[in-house]
């Protein structure tokens, strides 16, 4: 599984679930903006549990990064109507070495232009809608070679609706059981102490606010 979360310099190295006595490993996309993409470059460089960075951010800020990621950099970007013209526009504001991911309409369905598209954009990625994973066309905004593992045939959907990456991705705050990793001890304790403070204030408040 791989699971979206907000990036925040903390030393996060990993992300494992404990759930009905199974311990697992999971891949991690963070979430990035303008003021923290170039850190978390850094950051997960050495990483093998990080598998992307979501930018949610000005797209302008990319074409002035000097250092390039070694990991796929997304933006999503949602379409009411999808038209090629439309799409020509976008990515002509976005890097050529950034991934691009046209989120469609639920019932869109028009593989002769997903095979189009997929042709004349290499970085272009759809999901959304309902499509068909064929060799011409690029579905899903994290295929098959970009995460480390290997997945057997079997584990893909060769049709696909709504979320069409080659493994399940999750928000963290969807997923039980989870541990997150850090690189030591000494500031784990720290993070979680402050993770308690927090509670402890925010039931506070609660409490007087009820």
């Amino acid at each position: 599984m791989i699971i979206k979360l907000e990036y925040e310099d903390i030393g996060l190295v990993g992300i494992k679930t404990n759930y009905n006595n199974k311990v697992k490993n999971h891949y991690i996309r963070y979430i990035v903006d303008e003021y923290s993409i170039e850190k978390a470059i850094k950051e997960v460089r050495n990483n093998k549990w990080v598998v992307a960075l979501d930018y949610e951010g000005d797209n302008q800020h990319l074409f002035t990064l000097d250092e390039k990621p070694n990991i796929p950099v997304i933006v999503t970007k949602e379409f009411t109507e999808v038209t090629e013209l439309g799409i020509d526009f976008f990515m002509s504001y976005v890097p050529s070495w950034v991934i691009v991911s046209i989120k469609t309409p639920a019932d869109f369905c028009d593989m002769r232009l997903v095979e189009t598209l997929s042709k004349k954009y290499s970085n272009i990625r759809f999901c959304g809608g309902k499509f068909l994973r064929l060799p011409t066309c690029h579905i899903g905004c994290i295929q098959r070679d970009e995460v480390p593992a290997k997945i057997a045939d079997s584990k893909i959907s060769y049709y696909t609706e709504g979320c069409a990456c080659a493994m399940v991705t999750m928000n963290i705050e969807d997923v039980e059981g989870v541990d997150l990793l850090f690189k030591d001890k000494e500031e784990e304790k720290v993070i979680l102490k402050e993770e308690r403070k927090k509670k402890i204030i925010g039931n506070l408040d609660d409490l007087f606010n009820f």
